[in-house]
């Protein structure tokens, strides 16, 4: 039920990943360690929206299982919303690390940058990420949000034709416009 829930969550459809998620955490008793990190944090995180509780599930599961990528990107997220900037940095670096083939690892980190008012820094992250031939609406949506930093406009264009036309992808770049 988790895993439908965020496969939901990820096509936008909120209220479809809440019900699984809660159907899981429900019977959270009846599944592995592991699994059991998985079903709570996002519990936390999605339907209850209680960050605190979500971040204290992933930090336990980031320690129990050190090579599990899943805790550090989501902790990254958390930290960002939180506005625990330095601490995003460092959580979505080891996502990096971990993962250096996640196009969202780098979309977190370029936003960490951002947010830590560092659009130099950002634009490097997302040039590496391009260079490793990864893309992400959310890594687009950043590089938007440095041009407007950089008060580019060209560059601000280029985000907002590459989104044009993508279903659930253009509407973030007209809200960011």
């Amino acid at each position: 039920y988790a895993a439908l829930g965020n496969a939901y969550s990820n096509l936008g459809e909120d209220g479809l990943a809440a019900k699984n998620i809660s159907r899981a955490y429900a019977l959270r008793e009846h599944v592995n360690q592991h699994e059991r990190f998985y079903v709570e944090s996002h519990y936390f995180q999605f339907v209850t929206g209680d960050l605190d509780k979500a971040q204290h599930a992933y930090e336990l599961w980031a320690a129990t299982y050190p090579n599990d990528l899943a805790p550090r990107t989501n902790l990254a997220v958390i930290d960002s919303n939180l506005g625990n900037f330095t601490e995003s940095l460092e959580r979505a670096k080891e996502a990096v690390r971990l993962a250096p083939g996640d196009s969202q690892n780098y979309a977190n980190l370029v936003d960490a940058y951002i947010s830590l008012n560092q659009p130099r820094e950002a634009r490097a992250v997302a040039e590496e990420a391009f260079r490793r031939n990864l893309d992400a609406p959310s890594l687009r949506l950043y590089l938007y949000d440095v041009a407007f930093l950089d008060h580019n406009e060209k560059a601000m264009q280029e985000q907002v034709d590459w989104a044009a036309g993508e279903p659930g992808v253009e509407d973030a770049f007209l809200d960011h416009e």
